[in-house]
């Protein structure tokens, strides 16, 4: 039976003026905008009505968030091919986003979606997409480089949104850690580059398991901590050492890490509590409370914490604090934007 998806209204209706004096009233010019962001553990959506002619958001729709775990579907079924079950499951989740906004994604209805790391693995990925295009959805599996640099141009068209723009875009570092990759993006000779790192909240969970043999949901003991920490660190510092750019801006004493995404977003901000700056002590400190934990404390203790995400938690701390500890950067500043979101508001010409 498909577990129910737990919808989230992220964000609030706005109206929003980009810039532009005059609106059309024509209806020739007017187009609803949905984007659906169909990541490896969650699918997010983001919509808007939008003046074409003017290049211009007339009105901005709620953003929404449904759990839908991709990648521990696939790493479940032990091959790079996703269950005919999590396609159904997949599609239904969509349908009732779709419903969300009341929209079949006929006449100026506009619809789009972006497939991330659990699709770029899926050898029958197009199975979805396939889907999708039944129900009138465009869609395109995005490579992770793409992925990265939308993800940096979000951060940046955020930071200008709410006038925290004080710090050029030449000093930022964005970090999106997703259920099946993670991307540290930054700008390099005025390009955008990107990190690509292999590894998620689900897909670095269940490599960690199979490798310690914990059984899924364990605690680990502070002893078996700091052992996936030592087995974890070479790997990243590896990883790293290639990026020759990154380490450079990295040592910039200016510098700011800028986390995007939901796992440093929903899941540190503000289901965990750590705030809008997430320093690598709290990170460790936390990891390591866990340590005394088990489920029914996590559910108690942190009960804005989907039912699905709490067995992963505590090795997604030891992935975050890993990333840190290898990129030696000591602290990272949450804004709270994603790929759909930016899609849908600030990159209007933006289609599969």
């Amino acid at each position: 039976m498909r577990k129910k998806a737990i919808i989230l209204m992220i964000g609030t209706c706005l109206l929003t003026l980009l810039g532009v004096g005059y609106i059309s009233r024509d209806s020739n010019c007017t187009e609803n905008r949905y984007i659906f962001d169909i990541g490896s553990g969650s699918t997010k959506a983001a919509g808007a009505t939008v003046d074409i002619c003017n290049n211009a958001i007339v009105r901005s729709h709620p953003n929404y968030a449904s759990i839908m775990e991709y990648q521990r579907c696939m790493d479940a079924a032990g091959a790079p091919t996703m269950p005919d079950q999590c396609i159904e499951q997949g599609t239904a989740v969509i349908q009732e986003l779709k419903d969300s906004y009341g929209t079949k994604c006929e006449g100026i209805d506009r619809c789009y979606a972006v497939a991330t790391a659990w699709a770029r693995q899926a050898k029958n990925a197009d199975a979805l997409i396939k889907r999708l295009k039944e129900e009138n959805i465009k869609t395109v599996i995005l490579t992770q480089s793409e992925e990265g640099k939308i993800g940096f141009k979000a951060a940046v068209a955020k930071l200008a949104e709410e006038k925290k723009n004080a710090i050029s875009p030449e000093d930022i570092i964005v970090l999106d850690i997703g259920g099946g990759s993670f991307q540290l993006s930054s700008l390099n000779n005025a390009e955008i580059s990107v990190l690509s790192g292999r590894h998620g909240m689900y897909n670095f969970s269940h490599e960690v398991e199979r490798q310690f043999g914990f059984k899924p949901g364990h605690y680990m003991s502070t002893k078996e901590i700091e052992a996936v920490v030592n087995y974890t660190l070479p790997i990243f510092r590896a990883d790293l050492s290639k990026h020759h750019w990154l380490v450079e801006k990295l040592s910039r004493k200016k510098v700011q890490v800028i986390g995007v995404g939901t796992l440093l977003n929903m899941g540190l901000r503000r289901q965990l509590n750590l705030g809008e700056v997430v320093t690598k002590e709290k990170v460790y400190d936390l990891m390591h409370k866990l340590s005394e934990g088990n489920a029914n404390w996590m559910s108690e203790q942190y009960s804005a914490l989907p039912k699905q995400v709490v067995p992963y938690i505590q090795l997604s701390l030891v992935l975050i604090y890993s990333i840190m500890e290898s990129a030696d950067f000591k602290e990272i500043h949450m804004i709270d934007v994603g790929l759909a979101e930016y899609l849908a508001f600030h990159d209007l010409n933006w289609q599969p």
